[in-house]
């Protein structure tokens, strides 16, 4: 009596310790019930036991949204989860796993680190994905990566591949040079961002045409291959007619950036994707619309030129002395403060509408195309000293307009300018809009100009000597 009792208090601890894995998604949970994997009912949690061993899990299409659990599968060396709204997949334990297909999920953290078996990969149309590392799984040979959002695929350790497909991405730069036993590749389709394709890797002759794809991409003109004749006779079909197939490309044409500071940002910005050279690739700047370049210590920016579609710059806290951005015609916003600037070109800017050029205490001329409306709309962003013009010439800015009077301010009509020689007196709204225009006498120190009739309120008067001009604020009772 004594030992069957002893026996079925043994049974009960063990009953009562078992091990369990939780599985907070009732989905995930209701898959696993479906395929005889959780086999003690719905109550949010697994025997640990009955998971341990399990090698293939396919739970697509189950609208999983929380796959926590996972991590106790130890034997899994296949996952299938595609088609599910997972945002997170935590396989870093999964350290069996060879086989991942987690299209279609809307994942955005992926760690392949641990997973060194991984031999297949299937991460596509998942828009969230920005950056993809299989630098440790160096028995990769397959990576299907399309339709996420990479701008960089660094595949140089994986010489196993065999198959990759990272089209309608955002890739500039492809070397495939190391992938001697690459067969199939779709790079189709990274627009207007790929510009660089590298494909000579000493077995060319191993391409397959099923499944390869060079075509939409505009600025790819020239791509690198093992044979000229070879590639031209077997893959013509591959790319667009704008690309050549060459044995050696020239991968320019090149922006020089002198200033190495000014390179580094871009380097860490992930702009530049070579080694501190002085330059940079013009294709990889062309489509920038947007770049910080604060605190870099950076002295010249020569090289902003070529950042034709830039919108919006941010070069606050640097040491630059001059900064010429009439050739960045699409710049809506530049923050130039905190620096040593003397020499600021604003020009050819239609839709300029935010600036901050502050603590630059030498900076007094800043050029620009309408000077009535950026002081009327960029007067508190800018140092007390610094006028706006359409021609700065800062010695005679600085001696003619010092000394000029306006008077009377505010006025009801008739405003005497006294002690400099004008050629004209233009006068500005609030708004920038010009609402009257004064020829003037060169030869008279003394002039008077009539604002009679406008409606009360704010005004520049805009003083032009020459190439020189300063305005000057007035209010109208």
């Amino acid at each position: 009596m004594k030992t069957k009792l002893l026996l079925l208090l043994v049974l009960a601890n063990f009953s009562i310790y078992a091990q369990y894995t939780l599985i907070p998604d009732s989905n995930f949970e209701n898959k696993l019930i479906s395929l005889g994997i959780d086999k003690d009912g719905k109550n949010g949690k697994v025997e640990t036991s009955s998971i341990e061993s399990v090698t293939s899990l396919d739970i697509s299409y189950s609208d999983i949204k929380n796959i926590a659990g996972i991590e106790d599968f130890k034997s899994l060396t296949t996952l299938i989860c595609n088609d599910n709204e997972i945002y997170v997949l935590n396989i870093t334990e999964n350290k069996a796993l060879k086989y991942l297909d987690c299209s279609s999920t809307m994942v955005y953290i992926l760690d392949f680190s641990n997973n060194p078996e991984l031999t297949h990969i299937k991460v596509s149309k998942n828009p969230y994905v920005t950056k993809i590392d299989v630098s440790n799984n160096l028995n990769l040979v397959s990576l299907d990566c399309n339709t996420t959002s990479i701008s960089r695929l660094d595949v140089s350790k994986n010489t196993k591949l065999t198959t990759l497909n990272c089209s309608q991405n955002y890739i500039m730069d492809l070397d495939l040079s190391y992938n001697t036993a690459l067969t199939s590749l779709d790079c189709s389709k990274n627009s207007y961002t790929l510009t660089t394709l590298n494909l000579k890797n000493g077995n060319n002759h191993n391409f397959t045409l099923a499944g390869s794809n060079f075509t939409e991409n505009p600025y790819l003109t020239c791509i690198t291959v093992d044979s000229q004749n070879y590639s031209n006779d077997n893959w013509s079909s591959l790319k667009d007619n704008v690309a050549a197939y060459n044995t050696s490309c020239l991968d320019g044409p090149y922006t020089l950036i002198p200033d190495p500071n000014f390179e580094k940002a871009l380097i860490k910005a992930g702009i530049d994707y070579r080694e501190l050279d002085g330059k940079v690739l013009t294709a990889n700047i062309l489509l920038i619309t947007g770049v910080n370049l604060s605190g870099n210590n950076i002295n010249d920016l020569t090289g902003i030129e070529g950042f034709l579609n830039l919108q919006t710059l941010n070069c606050k806290t640097n040491n630059l002395t001059s900064l010429d951005l009439s050739k960045n015609i699409d710049l809506t916003s530049v923050n130039c403060s905190e620096n040593k600037l003397i020499n600021l070109d604003l020009t050819n800017k239609p839709n300029f509408i935010s600036l901050n050029s502050s603590s630059n205490p030498n900076l007094t001329c800043i050029k620009v195309d309408d000077p009535g409306y950026s002081l009327a709309n960029w007067n508190t962003v800018k140092d007390v000293a610094a006028n706006y013009s359409t021609s700065c010439n800062l010695g005679i800015q600085n001696s003619v307009f010092s000394y000029a009077v306006l008077s009377p301010n505010p006025t009801k009509g008739e405003i005497t300018i006294t002690n400099v020689s004008l050629e004209k007196a233009n006068v500005y709204n609030a708004l920038g809009q010009l609402v009257k225009s004064f020829t003037l006498n060169l030869n008279n120190t003394d002039n008077t100009i009539n604002l009679s009739g406008l409606p009360k309120g704010v005004y520049y008067v805009y003083l032009i000597n020459q190439d020189a001009a300063s305005a000057k604020k007035v209010i109208v009772e």
